[in-house]
């Protein structure tokens, strides 16, 4: 909980940074955001493709990573992804209408009709929150080299050990799932 709540205090930082000095917006694609979350309430398997590389914050959407959460609660214990479960999962949690209600959810399914494409969609969501975590290491960088009494080479290791955790965090995971997505295309291509 902790870290949602950190984690939704740097992108309200971010985006009214970006807003203010840049006149823009943090990159996000919201489109593709329901697009993969529709995904996964209409086949299981999209969830299993997904659900090694993607976590809640990588999604922008703060009611996305609400139904993303539920949905990796609902998969963990062995329970159907589905919209009825989701919704009961949401309500459980309390977050049903932080969510945006059961119809939120339910819409979700009706921007897809398969599941087949949820590895791209959970791509280009975590290309994003990279997008917008290396926009904010890049101020919070640029923050501490204007302070002259920071030493320089402290700067330089700290900037790298902020990027190199992002690495580790993000990147790693997401090579696990190509390895899941490897074995299952094998498996699909000799049956």
């Amino acid at each position: 909980m902790q870290r949602n709540a950190r984690t939704r205090k740097n992108q309200d930082v971010l985006q009214s940074v970006l807003s203010a000095e840049l006149g823009k917006l943090p990159p996000q694609a919201l489109d593709v955001e329901e697009v993969l979350l529709g995904s996964m309430l209409l086949d299981k398997d999209a969830v299993s493709a997904v659900i090694e590389s993607l976590l809640p914050e990588h999604f922008y959407k703060e009611g996305h990573q609400m139904v993303y959460t539920a949905m990796v609660s609902l998969f963990n214990t062995g329970n159907p992804v589905d919209i009825i479960t989701v919704v009961d999962q949401l309500r459980k949690d309390g977050n049903l209408e932080k969510a945006g209600g059961a119809f939120a959810v339910s819409e979700l399914s009706n921007r897809v009709s398969s599941g087949a494409n949820a590895s791209y969609y959970a791509k280009v969501v975590i290309e994003k929150f990279l997008q917008r975590e290396l926009i904010r290491l890049a101020g919070e960088i640029q923050r501490d080299a204007y302070e002259d009494s920071n030493d320089v080479l402290d700067l330089l290791d700290t900037a790298e050990s902020k990027i190199f955790n992002l690495v580790e965090r993000n990147i790693r995971k997401g090579s696990v799932g190509m390895t899941g997505l490897l074995k299952k295309a094998i498996e699909q291509i000799q049956k």
